[in-house]
């Protein structure tokens, strides 16, 4: 799901719907249906650009900052950009893990809540059905620890979302 306004885009891979029957590529499509209804494509983008301004923003500080320059070793007054990059680099690596965290962790929220969306409309089974199909073909891994998966994947693993599912689904049985 991507695209503002009215030129907002599903794409479905040629490998989805060769690999799927209609139930499970219509059940793949309500749950990028639900990225669109909740708003999870503007947030992210919006979030994506407050980001990037303040990198921008603290690097700018960076850039200017003649203490920092010296203490590395550079003459009073030499601030050369490409060391301030690199400098800024190393000096946001640990802010930078954090938000990729962060980062993670909201994107698989929102896979959660496209997953339900999903659901609620009936399309549970297929769901999980199609997400076997395609965990099969990108040869995901069968068991991943949950802090390991909530660091590293934007998407949560075929069995924590499997879970999910079969909870949504019972509850609304």
């Amino acid at each position: 799901m991507y695209g503002f306004f009215s030129s907002k885009r599903i794409v479905l891979y040629d490998t989805l719907i060769s690999q799927c029957n209609e139930d499970q590529v219509v059940a793949v499509l309500a749950h990028e249906l639900g990225h669109w209804k909740l708003g999870h494509t503007p947030v992210l983008f919006v979030s994506g650009q407050l980001m990037l301004g303040a990198q921008l923003a603290l690097f700018a500080v960076a850039k200017g900052a003649p203490g920092l320059h010296h203490s590395f070793g550079f003459a009073p007054g030499e601030r050369p950009a490409l060391a301030a990059l690199v400098l800024f680099q190393l000096m946001t690596g640990p802010l930078d893990e954090l938000l990729s965290l962060l980062s993670n962790m909201v994107s698989r929220a929102f896979e959660f809540q496209a997953d339900r969306f999903g659901v609620g409309l009936g399309h549970g089974q297929q769901l999980k059905e199609a997400l076997f199909v395609l965990d099969a073909e990108n040869k995901g891994p069968p068991n991943v620890d949950v802090a390991y998966s909530t660091y590293h994947y934007s998407h949560p693993p075929l069995p924590e979302r499997l879970r999910a599912i079969e909870s949504e689904v019972k509850k609304k049985e």
